[in-house]
């Protein structure tokens, strides 16, 4: 049917004989249909197609008994939920002419399911024939039964030709004809069709049932029933009320019936029956019989009862399911949600049922959802796509089904899938801009020389063992080691594995070019859900440089230890942010303290300083500390270990962070008390050799005075004859030789050296 959008095609559709329509299921939207059927209504193509089939035949509003659109639709939803033809008899419908006024028209229809590939219910073809002058006895005496008997359609035609038949002839023989004929056509249509017929006179109370029928109950062929009371008891009981009540109905007000009841057999059987009945009335319209066919559905109920399971089970897996699952129809109107889709939606499933799409979620309109939604319907090929909604703040992974009546969509919330996406994004951009090597490797084989395999290196990698990432996927970390790698951290590192444990250790590798380089080495299993180690991620750090300084400063280290050694300072760490100090053994030496009897605070170098210096030098050198200056020094008495003090110079280096602040001063004490003794003793001396210079230049110049007083008082004694001067002349050689003396002592003091006056020979 889906080729009657072909011209060809459409007007050869249009030219068939039959009244014949195309609507489309549960829409019931006209989308074909024959120009006899046109005629036939008395419409045209344009005034109906595009119309739902009420639409375009509505019934007449002023006829209070009007039921034919609700008996159409009945044999119209029966197509749907069966996928198999139905047959409704005999339907009074009116027909709107084109004056506006209804006539009354009685038609035979037959709906018939048009599926396509999948099974699925496409169309359904609406076939018609008016009966109007049959039911009316306007059409002559001339219907005979068709030739080809096979078919239930004409099997049908030709019940409704016997009704004209009955009504021209008399009552015996019309009787006896109808009887004929059906009892041959039932007989036919019961082999054929597993159907049997039926017929109730209402005046006499006789029923006569087909052999097709009797075979259903499983009764002899040539049995029927008494009455209506006992072919009511057939029927299981609690299905008996309801075909009484459908019998009695169409006895009295004429209304045909089609119902699915359960039968109670002879055997212990209970085939599920389908019965359809219609009232046959005389020329003043009275109902005088009731007639129809009856047909066993078992397996046809058997087979509904397991779609209808099969249903119930895929209603379930899409209950069950963890996505969202719903279904629009052409309208965009929800006709299916299942539980997720409320609870993924924040809505209930009675809030969306009914509800049209756009209306009830406005931000989707112009969105990529609408986008891909239209695609959908349009190309008739399914849209896979990814999009962010918004007004929930969730990320949602779709997938839009075009199907017949609408649109099928699966929709999931990966809006941790994509946060865990964009964190993996983060993850791989942070690492191909770390400095440190991250590479991943398979965890198994360890023992096989190919293996375990390299899966992933960062961008560090490259850069810093100068092997391209195709170079290392597939390969061994093992190329990275070579002849000067420890072999004992090799195999520290091959046990680690063996055990699925991580490990930290400093490994010499080679770049690509051979040169070498130290690295710190981070090795950690990574385990699946049942606890198996399935790769190794191993973080390795280039130490080249830190293993070189820390060679540089175990020399300095060294060096430091032999001067510490060496030296009689007593040598002083002070750790200013932890408050520790670290003393060399000169502490020891020089002051007698015991480095394990000191505390490990400064109060171990303040508590010992005199207590008339304490203040001033720890003043001072907090001074230093909080100031900018870096050099500090300072002399006081340090009290020894015996008590004694100890006079020491203390000088000290502070050691400054980035922003200024004092965090270490390493300096030195030196103990001076020895020094200062010779130092006074030296300067003593320096006094008493600055006072001998100074009396051996007095007593030169003295000396110098008195040799002149000495000769000058020697001659005048020994000249002077003036009685009265010479003793005065005495007593100035006297005076001037006891100066002499004074000065030769002075002299002898000058010198350093005692008076030692020795008699000397003379020789001459």
């Amino acid at each position: 049917m889906s080729q009657l959008s072909d011209p060809v095609y459409r007007r050869l559709f249009q030219a068939s004989p039959g009244k014949l329509l195309v609507v489309r299921p549960r829409s019931f939207e006209i989308v074909a249909v024959t120009a006899a059927y046109l005629q036939a209504t008395m419409t045209r193509e344009s005034d109906i197609i595009g119309k739902t089939l009420f639409e375009a035949f509505p019934d007449d509003p002023d006829d209070p008994k009007a039921e034919g659109t609700s008996n159409l639709l009945a044999s119209l939803e029966r197509v749907q939920s069966l996928k198999t033809a139905d047959i409704v008899g005999i339907l009074r419908y009116p027909v709107r002419r084109p004056d506006g006024e209804f006539e009354e028209r009685f038609w035979s229809p037959v709906n018939s399911p048009v599926l396509n590939d999948a099974g699925e219910l496409e169309f359904i073809i609406h076939r018609v024939e008016d009966v109007t002058a049959i039911v009316q006895g306007n059409d002559g005496l001339h219907a005979s039964p068709p030739d080809d008997k096979q078919d239930l359609l004409q099997f049908q035609d030709v019940i409704l030709r016997s009704r004209e038949l009955r009504q021209a002839l008399s009552k015996q023989q019309e009787y006896e004809a109808r009887m004929r004929t059906a009892e041959q056509l039932l007989r036919l249509a019961g082999e054929k069709a597993q159907l049997g017929g039926w017929r109730v006179e209402l005046d006499s109370e006789t029923i006569i049932w087909t052999a097709g029928t009797a075979a259903i109950h499983e009764m002899p062929a040539s049995y029927s029933p008494a009455s209506v009371t006992e072919a009511v008891q057939f029927y299981a009981p609690e299905h008996r009320e309801i075909i009484q009540e459908v019998f009695n109905r169409c006895a009295r007000l004429g209304v045909g019936f089609d119902v699915v009841c359960q039968l109670q057999t002879p055997e212990g059987r209970h085939p599920w029956v389908r019965s359809i009945g219609i009232a046959e009335r005389d020329r003043q319209g009275r109902v005088k019989a009731v007639q129809g066919a009856f047909q066993d559905i078992s397996k046809l109920r058997a087979a509904q009862e397991r779609a209808d399971e099969a249903d119930r089970q895929r209603l379930d897996v899409l209950e069950s399911i963890s996505d969202a699952f719903f279904t629009l129809d052409e309208a965009w109107n929800f006709t299916f949600a299942n539980q997720q889709t409320g609870i993924l939606m924040e809505r209930s499933r009675d809030e969306l049922l009914g509800r049209n799409l756009w209306e009830e979620f406005p931000q989707t309109v112009g969105s990529e959802f609408e986008h891909q939604y239209q695609l959908a319907v349009e190309s008739r090929q399914t849209a896979r796509f990814q999009a962010h909604y918004s007004p929930l703040g969730k990320w949602f992974d779709v997938n839009a089904y075009p199907i017949p009546t609408g649109l099928a969509v699966y929709v999931r919330d990966i809006t941790r899938e994509h946060k865990h996406q964009e964190q993996l994004r983060l993850v791989e951009a942070a690492l191909s801009r770390q400095n440190d090597i991250v590479m991943i490797t398979t965890a198994d084989p360890l023992d096989e020389p190919d293996g375990p395999c390299i899966v992933y290196v960062n961008d560090a990698f490259e850069r810093l063992t100068g092997f391209s990432r195709s170079e290392a996927i597939g390969r061994t970390p093992r190329l990275l080691q070579g002849p000067k790698t420890d072999r004992q951290q090799r195999n520290r590192i091959r046990e680690a594995l063996r055990q699925k444990a991580p490990i930290r250790c400093e490994v010499l590798n080679y770049k690509k070019t051979g040169e070498l380089y130290w690295v710190e080495l981070d090795i950690t299993p990574l385990l699946d859900d049942e606890a198996r180690c399935t790769h190794f991620v191993a973080v390795e750090r280039d130490i080249t440089a830190r293993k070189q300084q820390e060679s540089e400063l175990q020399v300095a280290q060294e060096r430091f230890q032999l001067i510490s050694r060496a030296t009689n300072d007593v040598i002083r760490d002070w750790n200013l942010t932890t408050d520790e100090i670290w003393w060399n053994d000169s502490m020891t030496d020089v002051f007698g303290y015991e480095l394990t009897e000191l505390d490990p605070g400064s109060s171990s170098w303040a508590d010992h300083i005199h207590a008339d210096d304490v203040d001033r030098v720890v003043r001072s050198i907090h001074e230093v500390i909080n100031g900018e200056n870096e050099y500090w020094d300072c002399e006081y008495r340090f009290v020894r270990k015996d008590g004694r003090s100890a006079n020491v110079i203390d000088r000290g280096f502070v050691i400054r962070d980035q922003s200024g602040r004092a965090v270490r001063m390493a300096g030195s004490m030196l103990d001076i008390t020895d020094r200062m003794v010779l130092e006074q003793q030296l300067r003593e001396s320096q006094k008493l050799e600055a006072v001998g210079h100074l009396t051996g230049g007095v007593a030169h110049d003295f000396n110098n005075l008195l040799t002149v007083i000495l000769g000058n008082a020697e001659m005048m004694t020994e000249q002077s004859s003036d009685p009265h001067l010479r003793p005065m002349a005495e007593m100035t050689l006297t005076a001037a030789r006891r100066g002499a003396e004074l000065t030769s002592r002075l002299l002898a003091f000058a010198r350093r050296q005692p008076l030692d006056p020795k008699p000397t020979p003379f020789r001459g």
